[in-house]
């Protein structure tokens, strides 16, 4: 099919470049026909190859937007999922993305959806909705944070169908509040175009930009890092370290630390845990972590150190990597949100939602097997 070609170009240039999308965050998809190809969950696109996409009936999707669902959170999800899979098509078994519903209602061909670092420090603004309306000059869609998955894909779909109805237009460039950027298209370079607009655009807001390039801790800081986290978390544990100028003030303010305190974005809980967790000391990373087990029943998994850097853990190099990544784009969302109104995280309950929710543990798991 050359439109699934198309689509591997497109799911490997945003793929590979970590500014767009790190590990398993990010999804694709193309509409051929009664078929809709999507990108399995928490495969990584950087390196994706034809065999990762996931095919649908198109229109078995979209009767889904008829059925009722239970109250419960968790369970609506399973009983959506149930839906969701058995809208597959023949001799099809993998999983499709969590935001296949997303991509089903949209008319473009194309469907491209990032979690863009510089780009969600304006989703994740306390202004970033005003921003965007004048950005964009009201050809944009602003879509508030929920809960990933159903209920994120239906209010979604319901803001998009008004915005049509009010507008008189689609909205191609649709914003998602703590979450990212989703562009859909009927060519390849309509896409493009539209992601350099947005990035064009949003960047030109950012006055000066926080440094994206990070360097390793000192060798002494590590040594004394490693042989804390084993006294922590026992024999094994993997520690990832990285410092560099917009790091350092975070890790020398305090105050500043706080807007990193709570996950901007569903792939920090996913990946980082549900906080960066801040240490004075080394010696006080016991405390920390006792503190944070009482309250989420789990280890943290990021921190940062009072004028050193940052640092993630792991059960393995890859884990400890993965933290750190996502505890980096938090110090470079919250640098970037103080020009849009200042840091905005993700609401409690949602926090809890996807600490618990079945397909997240789904999408890291799929996501290890991806990259190993």
């Amino acid at each position: 099919m050359a439109h699934l070609k198309t689509l591997l170009k497109l799911s490997l240039f945003y793929g590979n470049n970590p500014e767009y999308i790190l590990f398993g965050g990010g999804n694709t998809s193309v509409k051929e026909g009664k078929e809709l190809w999507v990108k399995g969950s928490g495969l990584f696109l950087k390196g994706i190859t034809e065999s990762g996409f996931v095919g649908m009936d198109h229109a078995a999707l979209e009767t889904i937007w008829q059925k009722k669902y239970s109250r419960d959170p968790l369970e609506r999800e399973a009983e959506n999922l149930k839906d969701i899979l058995s809208a597959r098509l023949p001799g099809q078994k993998s999983r499709p993305s969590v935001e296949v519903l997303f991509h089903s209602f949209l008319p473009g061909r194309y469907g491209v959806h990032t979690h863009p670092v510089l780009i969600n420090g304006l989703t994740c603004g306390m202004e970033g909705e005003k921003a965007v309306e004048k950005l964009f000059e009201g050809k944009a869609l602003w879509v508030p944070q929920h809960e990933p998955g159903y209920i994120l894909a239906s209010s979604a779909r319901k803001k998009y169908l008004s915005f049509v109805k009010a507008r008189g237009m689609m909205a191609r460039i649709i914003f998602m509040q703590n979450h990212g950027l989703f562009i859909h298209g009927d060519t390849e370079k309509e896409i493009r175009d539209l992601y350099g607009l947005v990035r064009e655009k949003v960047l030109k807001k950012i006055k000066k930009l926080p440094d994206g390039v990070s360097k390793k801790l000192p060798a002494p800081v590590m040594k004394s890092l490693a042989a804390e986290t084993e006294r922590c978390f026992g024999p094994g544990c993997a520690v990832s370290g990285a410092v560099n100028g917009t790091i350092l003030q975070f890790a020398a303010d305090p105050v500043l630390c706080r807007g990193i305190a709570v996950p901007f974005t569903c792939d920090q809980v996913l990946y980082a845990g549900a906080a960066v967790c801040r240490l004075e000391t080394i010696g006080d990373m016991a405390k920390t972590v006792s503190r944070y087990k009482s309250k989420f029943g789990r280890d943290p998994a990021a921190f940062i150190l009072a004028g050193e850097g940052l640092f993630g853990i792991g059960k393995d190099a890859a884990s400890a990597g993965y933290s750190l990544a996502l505890a980096r784009d938090a110090v470079r969302i919250a640098w970037s949100s103080r020009y849009f109104g200042g840091p905005h995280p993700l609401k409690k309950r949602i926090i809890d939602f996807i600490l618990n929710w079945e397909a997240e543990k789904y999408r890291a798991a799929a996501g290890r097997r991806s990259a190993a």
